[in-house]
């Protein structure tokens, strides 16, 4: 899901525990899909959407001795993929289990849930391991509900990718060691030969990196060899390492990411998230321990405050901290920024604000 437009609405709880915000890992993924399977019938066969669907539907049909199939959400087309040489022969009886990492719209999951009751009968079980605070009635049950979740294995290439801002070393690459660090030729070379971690951005990207503007050529040409497109790339001011290492990296970070007005920024540095998020009042996610950090509540701006550069209504949405029952929420247009923000409707006083003009502490006034 998007990084949230966040109000202070009030929270309230269903039927299941509503966890807080949070990135999930791809191997908390497989952990929940473990502590799932210990609560199930045995299967005949479980079926994944996918391509993220067949992380949870594999481990499962592994672990309880089940056929795995899958089935593609656009033609509806399932696939037998069969049950591994140690169960040739072996007769399996049970329920048709559907399984998806997430359900949020529920659009795909009714769809294909139509399909495998077409093949299968009406007997079948569908699962998501993720979903929403207000679970869409599609007759499917959730494992874990966050209020707001961003997921490490889709992250790097979400539809609202361009909203995002990536840090470099530690998080598209490993971390220089000390040794290689020497702001000289083992720290080039060492650049040139590293390899991509697993995140691998297929959509152009927004890189904030302290490393130094002097080796943007090499970066870029880094970038290109793995296949990573980037749409920005902001690279440390400083002249040496030594500035570098004087210098409040992190507080940098957050003006760059403030400035930009990205949603998200993902941080190698779990110390560092905390920071940036707090000064640029932005969503953080650590790659270095998985933690989400937030801003500040109530931080910013005065809730009448208006942005002078405010443009047009782009479009009205719900506001996801109240879920499917939440107020409407206009999102307009600063011209300076080209970043849409949003104000609330009859719900708090009116908050019609860019928060990069307001956080920055100019570019907004009192209405009279």
């Amino acid at each position: 899901m998007s990084p949230p437009i966040r109000h202070r609405c009030a929270w309230t709880q269903g039927d299941l525990p509503l966890q807080a915000d949070a990135f999930v890992t791809t191997r908390q993924l497989v952990d929940d899909a473990m502590a799932l399977a210990s609560g199930l019938p045995s299967p005949a066969r479980v079926i994944g959407i996918a391509r993220s669907g067949m992380i949870p539907a594999s481990v499962i049909a592994t672990l309880l001795g089940a056929e795995l199939w899958s089935i593609d959400q656009h033609s509806l087309q399932l696939e037998q993929l069969g049950t591994g040489t140690r169960m040739q022969g072996v007769v399996v009886a049970g329920e048709t289990i559907l399984i998806d990492d997430s359900v949020w719209s529920g659009n795909a999951m009714r769809r294909c849930l139509a399909a495998v009751r077409d093949r299968f009968g009406p007997d079948v079980l569908a699962l998501a391991v993720y979903g929403p605070r207000q679970v869409p009635d599609v007759g499917v049950r959730v494992h874990k509900r966050y209020a707001n979740h961003w997921f490490e294995w889709n992250l790097a290439n979400a539809p609202f990718v361009d909203r995002l801002a990536w840090d470099l070393d530690g998080v598209l690459c490993r971390d220089f060691t000390v040794d290689e660090d020497d702001d000289g030729d083992r720290y080039l070379a060492t650049m040139r030969s590293m390899s991509p971690t697993v995140h691998r951005p297929r959509k152009p990207i927004t890189i904030v990196t302290a490393r130094l503007e002097r080796y943007r050529q090499e970066t870029l040409s880094w970038l290109e060899r793995q296949g990573i497109p980037v749409a920005r790339l902001i690279m440390g001011p400083w002249a040496t390492k030594r500035e570098r290492e004087a210098a409040d990296v992190w507080g940098w970070k957050a003006v760059q990411c403030r400035d930009l007005g990205v949603s998200m920024f993902i941080e190698s540095s779990s110390v560092g998230a905390s920071v940036i998020a707090a000064r640029a009042n932005v969503v953080c996610v650590s790659i270095e321990d998985g933690r989400t950090w937030l801003p500040p509540h109530g931080r910013a701006i005065d809730r009448l405050a208006e942005c002078l550069h405010r443009g047009e209504v782009l479009e009205t949405r719900i506001c996801q901290s109240c879920g499917a029952r939440g107020k409407p929420i206009e999102v307009h247009a600063c011209a300076i920024h080209g970043r849409a923000y949003a104000t609330e409707i009859g719900h708090l006083p009116l908050i019609a604000s860019c928060r990069i003009c307001c956080l920055a502490g100019d570019g907004f006034e009192l209405p009279s």
